[in-house]
C-alpha cells in the first residue's frame, strides 16, 4: 500500500504542472511570484531545475514500486515522507493558480519539512548503490530545492500581503539568505548527501543574478557568498564522509 501511495503522490506532483500548463485555471507560477518578489527573487532560469527533479522523481517512483525492489528500512522511512512531500508539492500548483497565498506557504513548508525531515531521520549510510541513485538523489534534490523555494515563497507572500514594507525588504532578504544557508549547512552535515545542497547553491547563484540585475549589490553579494560557503562546506562534508570507513 505504501509503495502504491508513493506512486500516486509522484503522479500528483508530475501531472498537475502539465495539466496546469494545458488547461490554464488561473495565475501562472511567474504571475504568482511577481505579486511580491521585490524582496528577494531568483532568476527565471533557476526553475529549469524542476525538469531534472521531475525525471529523477519518476525514476524513484518506478524503482520503489517495482516488484523486484527489496523492502528496506530506508524505503519505508522515506516512502511515507515522500508521500506527504510530493503530494504537497503537486498541490502547490493549483494553490498558486487560484492565488491562495498562505496555502502555498503551508503546502511548500509541509513539503520541505516532510522530505528534509525524512532524510535527516533516516540512516542514509545504509543505502546501497541503487538506493543512493534512485532514492536518495531524487529526494535529496527535491528537498534541497524546496528548502530555498520555501524561503522565497514566504518572502513573496509576506511582501504581497504588505507585511514586508519597502523599508523592511533588505533586512528580510538578508535574513532569508542567512536562514537558507544555515539550514543547508545543518542538513548537509547531518545527511552527508551531496544531492541536497546542490539545488540550494543553484538557487543562491540565481538569486545573485537576479539581485545584480535589480541593482541590489548588497543582496547579490550576500547570495553569492552564501552559495560559495555552502558549496565549500558541502564539498568538505562529502570528502570527509568518503574518507571515513563505513560500518559493515
Amino acid at each position: 500500500m505504501r509503495r502504491i501511495l508513493v506512486l500516486i503522490a509522484a503522479l500528483i506532483m508530475l501531472v498537475l504542472p502539465v495539466l496546469d500548463a494545458i488547461v490554464r485555471i488561473g495565475l501562472t507560477q511567474a504571475q504568482f511570484a511577481e505579486q511580491g518578489n521585490e524582496t528577494l527573487r531568483a532568476a527565471g532560469y533557476a526553475f529549469t531545475i524542476w525538469s531534472v527533479i521531475y525525471v529523477w522523481i519518476a525514476a524513484y517512483a518506478v524503482y520503489q514500486v517495482w516488484p523486484r525492489t527489496p523492502e528496506t528500512p530506508l524505503l519505508r522511512t522515506l516512502g511515507w515522507a515522500s508521500v506527504v512531500g510530493m503530494t504537497a508539492t503537486g498541490l502547490w500548483i493549483p494553490a498558486a493558480a487560484f492565488n491562495w497565498r498562505w496555502a502555498t506557504v503551508g503546502l511548500i513548508s509541509l513539503a520541505a519539512l516532510s522530505i528534509v525531515g525524512g532524510l535527516v531521520s533516516s540512516n542514509l549510510a545504509a543505502a546501497g548503490r541503487k538506493e543512493r541513485g534512485l532514492v536518495l538523489w531524487p529526494l535529496g534534490l527535491l528537498g534541497g530545492w524546496l528548502t530555498i523555494a520555501t524561503a522565497l515563497n514566504l518572502l513573496t507572500v509576506m511582501t504581497a500581503e504588505g507585511i514586508i514594507t519597502p523599508d523592511m525588504q533588505a533586512g528580510w532578504a538578508l535574513a532569508g539568505i542567512g536562514v537558507v544557508l544555515l539550514v543547508g549547512m545543518a542538513v548537509t552535515f547531518r545527511t552527508e548527501l551531496a544531492a541536497y545542497p546542490l539545488p540550494i547553491v543553484w538557487g543562491l547563484v540565481a538569486v545573485y543574478v537576479a539581485m545584480s540585475a535589480d541593482q541590489e549589490p548588497t543582496l547579490a553579494a550576500a547570495a553569492l557568498i552564501a552559495a560559495v560557503v555552502l558549496a565549500a562546506f558541502a564539498g568538505w562534508v562529502v570528502w570527509r564522509s568518503r574518507r571515513e570507513p563505513r560500518p559493515a
